[in-house]
């Protein structure tokens, strides 16, 4: 239901009784010849009736958002808008990772969106609760209209991720426990919606982290990926399992490609793989795994320190005596 007045246009949401409601207002300051001069205030809508703006997984929130923003509207010109609102306390309900549920609970939700600059420029961001924040702004610096740009149009950006707590991992996944750690991103965003290139660095550090399928305990993990305007992807690693280690390195060139390519080098020394009432393996790979063509091919040596499988009964245990060396050398498309 809409209710307008010629000096005030009040625009009240239509919604169900069960939901909550609030109140779009307008002050016209000027209106000459088809130009529209004023302020917008939003006040308490639910964040909810912008679903169909957001990715399919974000069903609804329980936020309300406020702002203030002013206009112009000619014909000529279209409409610009500089508007800026912003909701607290909220917690975002629809979001659905491998089929589960994963409520997440935020303090304050801003978002800004204005084409003063004859440019389409959008700025949000999240602070999560006992987490950190997470933010983006892009611009459109030769598309000037309220829409949604085609995907050749260009794009400039900035996407940051700093998160003091790693306990949203364990909510996301249900093969993550236990997380503590820190993750930093700090990626500039440049090309065409279709084709972006993200240059920057993401980087994860966790004291400790429990991956559930193999009771694999990581200790000092650290993980880092760098990618670069020729859109390859230099990843870097290290982590503690046991009383071994392991150490990751490789590219991935080009990740729009069609086919993908690029090689990993995974060595270490008496690292706990898995320990889980089925098995104890501990192991000191050396191992490069290449992907060409949407092929992988691995080549290396495994030496395998400990290998406890409990077969049928749990009090019978096949273990070999001494250590096994094995060589690796597969193919698989």
């Amino acid at each position: 239901m809409y209710n307008v007045y010629s000096s005030n246009i009040h625009v009240i949401q239509n919604t169900s009784r069960e939901e909550k409601q609030g109140s779009i207002c307008s002050t016209v300051q000027a209106q000459q010849y088809q130009k529209w001069d004023g302020e917008l205030s939003v006040k308490q809508i639910p964040f909810a009736m912008f679903r169909e703006l957001l990715p399919a997984q974000f069903d609804s929130t329980d936020v309300d958002l406020s702002g203030q923003g002013k206009f112009v509207y000619t014909p000529d010109s279209g409409a610009i808008l500089d508007f800026k609102a912003s909701g607290e306390n909220g917690v975002i309900t629809g979001v659905k990772v491998e089929n589960k549920e994963t409520p997440i609970a935020f303090n304050e939700f801003e978002f800004a969106m204005t084409n003063v600059n004859e440019r389409l420029e959008a700025r949000t961001s999240i602070t999560i609760e006992n987490t950190g924040s997470i933010a983006m702004e892009m611009s459109f610096p030769n598309w000037s209209q309220l829409s949604i740009p085609p995907l050749d149009e260009r794009i400039k950006g900035h996407a940051k991720i700093d998160l003091s707590n790693l306990a949203v991992l364990a909510i996301i996944s249900d093969y993550i426990k236990d997380p503590a750690g820190e993750w930093h991103s700090d990626i500039a965003i440049s090309g065409t919606l279709e084709a972006p290139v993200l240059i920057g660095e993401s980087r994860i550090n966790a004291s400790s982290l429990t991956l559930t399928t193999l009771g694999l305990k990581l200790r000092d993990v650290d993980l880092k990926a760098v990618s670069n305007e020729k859109r390859a992807i230099n990843i870097s690693g290290s982590a503690k399992s046991g009383q071994g280690s392991i150490n990751i390195s490789g590219i991935f060139n080009d990740y729009r490609a069609t086919e993908s390519t690029g090689s990993i080098k995974i060595s270490g020394e008496n690292f706990e793989l898995a320990r889980i009432p089925e098995a104890t393996i501990i192991v000191s790979p050396d191992l490069t795994l290449t992907i060409k063509q949407n092929s992988i091919d691995l080549k290396g040596d495994i030496l395998m320190s400990e290998a406890d499988f409990k077969i049928f009964a749990p009090t019978k245990t096949i273990a070999p005596q001494e250590k096994i060396h094995t060589p690796i050398n597969a193919f698989f498309n």
